[in-house]
């Protein structure tokens, strides 16, 4: 939080270029209408890919495909944590659970989330329901909108298919509380069977 930005734009030795740069030389910058700018200093301020987390290249769901290929730039899990299609895995800070707080709070409570869940599969295979992680994924769409994480600005929280996929909506303490009550129902679990002795 800051009181200085706002009044910092308002100096005379400010000037606001709401373009894009083309160009930038060791005296300034070129914006996108061919306007020359001289400065002193260059920032680039151009944001984050949130949203592309490497993992989803690599792990693959139970029909083969990664998690990159099944999210095809719209990432959606339940509570940020578990994917459908994709048994015994499990994310840490994944989709929709962005809050303003401490990651630290977050990953300690997906992680006594996870340690519950791998306890009930036991050594059997279990993933989230599609059903389970469709309905969390529409409450949390129905409680984003019109919220400010929802706007037409364009920002790093919106993924390519217009989806606020970082944001969770409600307050940690709401997170914490879902994430501490593990429901089986909310899974499949299958055993494994036993490999055939020779």
């Amino acid at each position: 939080m800051s009181s200085n930005w706002y009044p910092t734009l308002a100096r005379e030795n400010v000037t606001v270029v709401p373009r894009a740069v083309t160009s930038a030389g060791p005296d300034g910058v070129t914006d996108s209408d061919g306007n020359f700018h001289e400065v002193d200093v260059l920032i680039l301020g151009t944001g984050f890919q949130i949203l592309d987390m490497p993992v989803a290249g690599i792990v693959r769901g139970a029909d083969g495909r990664s998690l990159a290929e099944t999210w095809d730039g719209s990432p959606r899990a339940y509570l940020g944590t578990a994917v459908a299609g994709f048994p015994n895995a499990f994310l840490m800070l994944g989709p929709n659970i962005g809050i303003n707080t401490s990651a630290t709070v977050l990953m300690e409570a997906q992680t006594e989330y996870i340690v519950a869940a791998i306890k009930a599969i036991g050594d059997g295979v279990g993933e989230v329901r599609g059903e389970a992680q469709d309905a969390f994924n529409v409450t949390v769409d129905e409680a984003l909108a019109g919220t400010v994480w929802n706007n037409d600005c364009g920002s790093y929280f919106i993924d390519s298919k217009g989806r606020s996929g970082f944001s969770y909506p409600w307050s940690a303490r709401d997170l914490k509380r879902r994430l501490g009550a593990f429901r089986e129902d909310e899974f499949i679990v299958r055993s494994v069977p036993e490999p055939a002795r020779r």
